[in-house]
């Protein structure tokens, strides 16, 4: 789903690639639903790519990059895979894994389970990434839950 430069590469190197375009969001939930797995190759850390909760939502786990922000979404060997950032044959191995059906739905249920216990809303989002902000600003630093104060005082 989506659009990038890389859309004529792909296409050449994998014939069977379907490069759907920018698609409306019930279109978009109407491909998650059908999916066996979300990967999400991008070697960007990203700020956080909602399409990971999206998929979870619908109960679809997700493979991600380990330097991928997404991945604090994905319970690796629960709710998905993690693979070596930039490592092609990792990838494989990991889109291998998810080819067993019945791992694959497994999986997909613990995610869709994970994420209807506490679900991840733009809410939760946006005040995460403001409490990430004010950290930085007031002299801490902000490790994925903890902070660790470097100047002065955190209020």
């Amino acid at each position: 789903m989506g659009e990038g430069p890389s859309r004529d590469q792909i296409s050449s190197i994998n014939l069977q690639a379907q490069i759907t375009g920018w698609q409306p969001r019930e279109q978009v939930k109407a491909y998650l639903r059908s999916a066996r797995c979300l990967v999400l190759a991008s070697l960007w850390y990203e700020a956080q790519p909602m399409v990971v909760a999206e998929a979870a939502a619908v109960g679809v786990p997700a493979i991600v990059a380990d330097r991928c922000a997404g991945r604090e979404m994905v319970e690796n060997g629960v709710t998905g895979l993690w693979f070596r950032s930039g490592d092609y044959n990792d990838l494989r191995d990991k889109m291998t894994i998810l080819q067993n059906s019945e791992t694959a739905a497994r999986m997909g249920r613990a995610a869709y389970d994970r994420h209807w216990k506490a679900p991840f809303t733009l809410e939760k989002h946006l005040d995460a990434l403001e409490h990430c902000y004010r950290t930085i600003l007031t002299g801490g630093i902000h490790t994925g839950g903890n902070i660790v104060p470097v100047i002065g005082q955190i209020n």
